[in-house]
């Protein structure tokens, strides 16, 4: 018989597979080789297309939290350019269809060394979370810092609603099960979980931090 974790690793491969198909399809329809889409069209299939997107990334996430669990998931360390794991225009694109603002306050050129699959996921994660988390017409903003042994990152964004006593245990993984009042503060569900996860595993970390209008995600990884 499958362990709970076997089993949760077999669900999540088989779903990955048609949801890796879903989205090569409709980026065959976006890039015109199935003939050319009227505007309507295209916001159409666009708007499934980040649906999509979503959708395997959570699938991928939901894999790499279970190889970090069972001690299977392997570190493939490189050096890139920052922009290699932050999708500008699919995180504009995000914020501009809900009438908000993301601004990037770092040089996308930046190097890093680290997991890029990891970091890809994690600051999609955060940055799409944050964009979720802000009220029309206001503004999310990402900056970086970087010193002689690590890179950190600070997502600015209007206060999250969660108290004081509680912020240290937004990233466990039963979070939103024991507090599903905060639920619409963490997207997706397991988020928050994986992006500490996938730090630690990198030797880096993150937290949040809460002032009196603002909350800042405040993460770092270790740099040779």
């Amino acid at each position: 018989m499958w362990d709970d974790k076997q089993l949760e690793y077999l669900i999540i491969h088989d779903l990955r597979n048609p949801a890796a198909s879903i989205l090569g399809s409709i980026q065959l329809f976006l890039d015109g080789s199935l003939g050319q889409l009227s505007p309507e069209q295209q916001k159409f299939i666009s708007n499934l297309g980040s649906g999509a997107t979503k959708l395997a990334n959570i699938l991928a996430e939901l894999q790499i939290i279970n190889f970090i669990e069972t001690g299977k998931q392997d570190l493939l360390v490189e050096t890139f350019p920052l922009q290699a794991v932050i999708d500008r225009p699919f995180l504009e694109a995000a914020a501009q269809r809900e009438n908000k603002q993301l601004i990037l306050n770092c040089d996308l050129a930046t190097t890093l060394q680290g997991d890029k699959t990891l970091l890809k996921l994690i600051f999609s994660d955060l940055l799409l979370n944050a964009i979720k988390q802000i009220p029309p017409g206001q503004t999310a903003t990402l900056q970086l810092l970087k010193g002689p042994k690590k890179v950190t990152f600070e997502i600015e964004l209007p206060a999250i609603p969660v108290p004081a006593e509680l912020v240290d245990q937004i990233f466990n993984a039963n979070f939103k099960v024991i507090h599903p009042e905060f639920k619409s503060n963490i997207s997706p569900a397991h988020g928050h979980y994986f992006c500490k996860l996938a730090l630690q595993k990198m030797l880096g970390d993150i937290r949040l931090e809460i002032g009196g209008t603002w909350s800042k995600y405040i993460f770092y990884l270790p740099q040779k």
